[in-house]
């Protein structure tokens, strides 16, 4: 079952210093509001076949040293194509999702990233969105997933 409540994400052609920094943010809201939250990685194969593999717990310390650079975002990647590093609050009230990769000619490094937070912390996140870099979209999460992977 893909997470439910609201979508916010990025497209896939903003650079990865950005998606570094608005990550920061990002995870700095959910440290806010949820600052014990257990949390699960996975490698999320989603748009695959619409599994994950859970890789195992780590805490939101954790999440900021996936996040904080874009050296450890990409240090971070499966490897593997279109399969993105999930974090996910053991609660399932936030889903968090990123990749990154090198462009076609090899020399820049580009991102998106998904952020799916229950209606609670949905309505609070809309105070985070004007201080991010990237561009948000919103969709509900079920017709997000659906799209994704097309079913």
């Amino acid at each position: 079952m893909p997470p439910s409540g609201t979508v916010f994400y990025t497209l896939d052609d903003d650079p990865i210093i950005a998606i570094s920094r608005d990550l920061c943010k990002v995870a700095s809201f959910l440290q806010t509001h949820q600052p014990y939250a257990k949390c699960i990685r996975l490698d999320d194969w989603w748009e695959h076949d619409g599994i994950y593999f859970e890789k195992g717990s780590l805490d939101l310390h954790g999440l900021f040293q996936i996040v904080g650079t874009p050296r450890s975002l990409l240090d971070a990647m499966p490897g593997d194509h279109r399969v993105f590093v999930g974090v996910g609050a053991a609660d399932r009230s936030w889903y968090l999702r990123v990749i990154a990769d090198w462009d076609d000619n090899g020399e820049l490094i580009f991102g998106e990233f998904s952020v799916t937070l229950d209606e609670q912390l949905g309505r609070k996140f809309e105070t985070v969105i004007p201080e991010l870099e990237c561009s948000i979209q919103r969709e509900n999460a079920a017709s997000f997933f659906a799209r994704r992977y097309g079913g």
